[in-house]
């Protein structure tokens, strides 16, 4: 998981999305189902962090198109899809 992953907010992701939850908003979903497991997700106004099966722990640094959607996401705009990469870096784990 050392290189760039797409990540890919459907329409579906922004309708299940919780506003003001960081592992509950759209880009959370996306993230949860494409990987698919339900291990935990916080999305941050900067970076991601997610959790793996195997006890390990990775973060990946938000691009500013994903930070304006979350902060518009929170703010009830209405929001088209989106896709945007990210480089996921072990953080901690065996």
């Amino acid at each position: 998981m050392n290189t760039p992953s797409t990540i890919r907010v459907t329409a579906d992701h922004i309708a299940q999305g919780v506003p003001r939850s960081s592992g509950g908003c759209p880009i959370a979903c996306a993230i949860r189902e494409q990987y698919q497991d339900s291990d935990p997700i916080d999305v941050g106004n900067e970076q991601i962090i997610r959790h793996d099966d195997q006890g390990r722990t990775w973060t990946a640094q938000l691009p500013g198109i994903a930070t304006c959607f979350i902060f518009d996401f929170d703010s009830g705009a209405p929001l088209d899809p989106l896709e945007f990469a990210v480089e996921w870096v072990p953080v901690w784990g065996p």
